[in-house]
């Protein structure tokens, strides 16, 4: 059971879901879009492959009250 969890963890079988993960030029993972500015250059990656992109607009959440 524990390595089962272990695998389900596993970022690569994220991706092979579907889900990407995007990281800044410096490499570093983006956590939150209020780190991304417009005009920043990205990396997205997913399972088979990455994609260099810009961003074209940032659009965070409001706060909730």
């Amino acid at each position: 059971a524990g390595q089962q969890r272990l695998q389900a963890q596993d970022p690569h079988r994220v991706l092979q879901r579907g889900y990407a993960w995007v990281q800044a030029a410096d490499g570093r993972p983006v956590v939150s879009v209020r780190t991304l500015r417009q005009g920043q250059a990205v990396r997205a990656v997913w399972a088979d492959g990455s994609a260099q992109a810009e961003v074209l607009k940032v659009e965070p959440l409001l706060p909730t009250p």
